[in-house]
């Protein structure tokens, strides 16, 4: 739009007179949705265009972005027409008809069918004034005697009145549609309607969400009934959904349009290319123009510490840098004007029968044709030509080589999505996990252009994770765990319960094939394991551990069901789940600290290791210390995967603020540490229970017997009573071990 205040006419593009009266062949102007009023009544000075001009009419030949080339004072102006959003039967062409003709002072009249307007300010086909004054038939079964008018309105805006503006500018943006079969809505197909979701006030104050780019009236952001207000009251009888089976995580993260409008189902806009001096659009999809049927998936993008679906699109542009460095795009009749210049030096590389400037000499041969035609034009101080495609910006430097560099800033814009929306059966993860998180899960597959064109012609896309930070790596990973690895873990925890079970079947309790040590009388004097600190310490462990474990496991494998039958829903265990997770991990830190001395391996222990500590039907007892090997290693297994629990846990703890690839990762792990603990707990369960008879106690009262630690734990007995444990030779025994030791001496000889 041109500013108000102009020096020369090459500063000029679209003055406010184009914008209200010329559109596109076969298009409505602008006007032609601008209900009237604002800047198509009043000048930025405030005044009337029609009285000012009336008034100066010298102005129309002035720099004057108001008023150059205008004939306002002929056509009068568009005041605010009430009946575009409230009559139910608005002449929509009628208007544009008018508009085109400069009759603007009667174009409400012609569009609310009050009359018949006779005659036109200006011929669109022959682009002269006609030097008429429109005259008005009134519809006179309208008025009443009075001359007051009766008419049928809508205090209610109806939902044509919204789609007429709102309809094709959002297609082309949004492949959005209204009251479509082909491209539905679940709320327009309950009788839903715009203004149930974007109610006004008495000062026509909108409603409005807040999309991505937008920034009109900011004041009224997120000011329409978002999903949350409906489906958590039931407003309009919307459902009340559970969502018991999705983290909360997913809800708090992920805008509810993401999971509920997978797929669109016409057309919208992908990019653009501006190179010709006019719009050249190219379409999502195999359709031959916007708004005809074909499928589609939305993008991805974060915004307001949400993923949203948008469609991106991207502009192919030319533009200036400024003396200051401000980089200015090129008007139209600038761009044709050089395009007619080096035209011939650019191919149609992919054969969409477009030529598109992709290649270097393409690129060098433009910017050379701009430098050139750019040479006289007063609106510039310096002359820089510059070339935008995708997310680089190209241009010469200093030494005159072509330079391509990153530039976000002219990057395309994300258009927010928001209707279509799908029912839950058709919703992205209705079929489960995997939907998402398999190897082709949708949500991290799709993939979104970042370039309309490679050195070849070719679209150049990315996956849409990389847009929402999700690494190929953590994707990997995730593609890995969710269909594969977590089903197999799961089904570990039942091979373990199998294997203890068998294990008790096949050898019963752990008796070294049923031999004992010879009586003494003081084997049934208690000593003392373990101080009460530390039975508190494993005891809070436990019990924490306990209830993370089922928690967690209704976590992982969709039991929000149990959970809601056990805590009445499905909130309060994850707060405790954190919370508790804190409690756990300081406890292991703990027990850490209380017995890492008793856990460090020593040779002795290699017997222990070689003989599996006798589980698998030895006849001796094995040397144990205060711990044996295998306890030494389930406690650094403890340590380590209770320290990554508490790690990965806090991540999670702290998400909101994290990137999302390192919460990716940490659930991930965190998942795999807990899964494997718990297949570690119900081992240590079954030894410390029946495989160990004794063992319990100790836990629970921190005592044992000696005949119990001369069995289980010879060398910590010797060092608690300073006897040894095992029992001394018999002669026969004593004789035998001489013989072989002189044997073998002889041997060595």
């Amino acid at each position: 739009m041109a500013k108000k205040h102009n020096e020369t006419l090459d500063e000029i593009d679209i003055t406010v007179w184009e914008w209200v009266t010329t559109g596109p062949p076969g298009k409505p102007t602008c006007a032609g949705c601008h209900p009237g009023g604002g800047p198509l009544e009043f000048d930025r000075d405030g005044q009337r265009y029609d009285q000012v001009l009336a008034a100066n009419p010298s102005l129309r030949e002035s720099l004057d972005g108001d008023y150059i080339g205008s004939h306002w004072d002929k056509s009068g102006v568009l005041e605010a027409d009430c009946l575009l959003c409230h009559s139910p039967d608005y002449d929509w062409k009628g208007r544009i008809g008018q508009l085109k003709s400069w009759n603007l002072k009667w174009a409400a009249t012609a569009a609310g069918r009050l009359g018949i307007v006779k005659g036109r300010i200006f011929d669109p086909e022959t682009k002269q004034l006609t030097g008429e004054t429109p005259t008005v038939i009134y519809n006179k079964r309208l008025f009443n005697e009075d001359g007051k008018i009766v008419l049928d309105i809508n205090y209610r805006p109806a939902d044509i009145n919204c789609i007429q503006c709102h309809g094709p500018s959002d297609m082309k943006k949004r492949g959005f549609s209204w009251n479509d079969p082909i491209n539905p809505d679940v709320h327009n197909q309950q009788g839903i309607q715009c203004v149930d979701c974007h109610p006004g006030d008495i000062s026509h104050n909108f409603a409005k969400g807040h999309t991505t780019i937008e920034t009109v009236r900011d004041d009224l952001d997120n000011t329409m009934r978002s999903c949350e207000d409906c489906h958590t009251t039931g407003y309009l009888g919307a459902s009340i959904p559970d969502h018991l089976n999705i983290p909360p995580s997913h809800l708090k993260k992920i805008a509810c349009e993401i999971c509920h409008i997978p797929q669109k189902h016409r057309a919208a806009g992908e990019y653009f290319d501006s190179t010709y001096g006019s719009l050249h659009w190219d379409i999502i999809g195999e359709a031959e123009k916007i708004g005809y049927p074909t499928d589609w998936y939305p993008a991805y993008e974060e915004f307001d510490g949400q993923i949203h679906p948008v469609n991106p699109i991207f502009g192919i542009w030319w533009g200036n840098r400024e003396a200051d460095g401000t980089v200015y795009p090129l008007f139209a009749r600038e761009l044709a004007k050089a395009w007619e210049v080096y035209k011939d030096q650019v191919t149609d590389d992919n054969g969409d029968g477009f030529p598109e400037v992709n290649r270097r000499e393409e690129i060098e041969a433009g910017l050379h044709a701009l430098e050139q035609t750019l040479a006289d034009n007063a609106r510039f101080v310096q002359v820089h030509p510059v070339f935008v495609k995708g997310d680089k910006l190209w241009e010469f430097d200093e030494s005159g080589a072509l330079i391509g560099h990153p530039a976000p800033e002219c990057k395309g814009e994300a258009f927010s999505i928001s209707h279509n929306v799908a029912p839950a059966k058709e919703a992205l993860g209705a079929g489960g996990c995997n939907e998402c998180h398999g190897r082709q899960g949708e949500f991290f597959n799709r993939t979104h252009i970042v370039d309309p064109f490679d050195e070849n012609g070719n679209e150049v896309t990315e996956p849409v994770r990389w847009t929402i930070g999700i690494s190929d790596f953590s994707y990997t990973l995730c593609a890995i765990h969710c269909p594969l690895v977590r089903p197999w873990i799961g089904g570990l925890l039942f091979l373990v319960f199998f294997a203890t079970t068998l294990h008790f079947t096949r050898y019963g309790p752990h008796d070294f094939g049923g031999r004992s040590l010879t009586p003494r009388p003081d084997d049934y004097e208690r000593i003392e394991r373990y101080g009460w600190v530390e039975r508190l310490v494993h005891l809070i462990v436990l019990m924490t551990f306990l209830f993370l474990a089922f928690t967690g496991l209704a976590f992982a494998y969709n039991g929000g069901r149990w959970l809601q039958l056990v805590f009445g829903d499905t909130f309060t265990p994850r707060v405790w789940h954190g919370w508790l997770g804190f409690i756990f991990g300081a406890g292991v830190i703990v027990m850490f600290v209380l017995w890492w001395r008793d856990a460090v391996l020593v040779p002795s222990d290699r017997e222990w290791l070689r003989k599996l500590g006798g589980y698998l039907g030895g006849h001796e007892p094995v040397p144990a210390d205060r711990f044996n090997a295998g306890q030494k290693i389930y406690f650094w297994t403890v340590v380590i995967g209770g320290i990554t629990l508490l790690i990965t846990g806090t991540l999670l703890f702290f998400r909101d603020s994290l990137p999302n690839d390192v919460v990716f990762l940490a659930v991930i792990i965190h998942d795999l540490a807990a899964l494997f603990g718990v297949a570690g707990v119900l081992s240590h369960v079954y030894l410390g229970t029946a495989a160990n008879p004794g063992t319990l106690q100790a836990i629970f009262t921190g005592w044992v017997t000696k005949g119990w630690a001369r069995l289980h734990h010879p060398i910590w007995y010797e060092k608690i009573t300073g006897r040894p444990a095992a029992d001394a030779p018999t002669n026969a025994e004593a004789d035998a071990s001489d013989e072989a030791n002189t044997q073998a001496s002889k041997e060595r000889g």
